[in-house]
């Protein structure tokens, strides 16, 4: 069973690998948000889980479609990294799909860094959608499980709350809580990146 302690060849590459995951794959900026979790010590074997909140100033339809296609706007967030985004198995945006997500231009990030992420639901009309990780990413970290549900509220004409809760399982370590807690403080930060991308280009979505 893999373990979540880097040995002392790789710390390094570890830790900048897990700031990687959490602010590129998950790269938003946290202006404000409030998060309801649960308690964490350290990702034992038992399920865990975090939310977050979000209030974005663009309307709802519009986020909606830019999570549909994400793999459009994920080049926008971090221009010049050499990080790219594909479908690899299914159609795109269509429960059953595969995205591989490649990490090239982050300091640290082991070769081949990657993580692949399975689309599990959609709802148009809620505005809701689930995906889990089935390869790379938060899995060569020490966790056996990293999946996340996401849903859209509209506030209104012009805002909308995104509300996001990630759960997860793992083997214990210090190289997971770290995890963890990059992924709560990064996860807002890229929304807010995504929510600056579709207010500086209108005519996308």
């Amino acid at each position: 069973m893999r373990r979540c302690i880097p040995s002392s060849d790789h710390s390094q590459n570890q830790h900048e690998f897990v700031v990687h995951v959490s602010h590129v794959t998950y790269y938003f900026h946290s202006i404000q948000f409030h998060e309801v979790s649960v308690p964490i010590g350290c990702c034992s074997r038992m399920a865990s889980a975090f939310d977050l909140s979000v209030e974005m100033a663009v309307p709802a339809s519009r986020l909606w479609k830019a999570l549909k296609q994400f793999h459009e706007v994920f080049p926008h967030l971090a221009p010049g990294t050499g990080d790219t985004m594909e479908t690899v198995e299914g159609k795109a945006g269509q429960p059953g799909s595969i995205t591989l997500i490649t990490f090239g231009g982050v300091k640290g990030a082991p070769d081949g860094a990657y993580a692949k992420e399975k689309l599990i639901s959609l709802d148009d009309e809620a505005m809701t959608l689930s995906s889990s990780e089935v390869a790379g990413g938060h899995l060569v970290l020490g966790f056996t499980k990293w999946g996340s549900s996401t849903k859209l509220t509209p506030i209104g004409d012009k805002k909308v709350r995104l509300e996001i809760r990630v759960e997860y399982e793992g083997d214990g370590g210090p190289v997971c809580d770290m995890a963890v807690e990059q992924a709560k403080e990064g996860m807002p930060q890229m929304f807010r990146a995504v929510e600056a991308y579709l207010l500086s280009n209108r005519l996308f979505c």
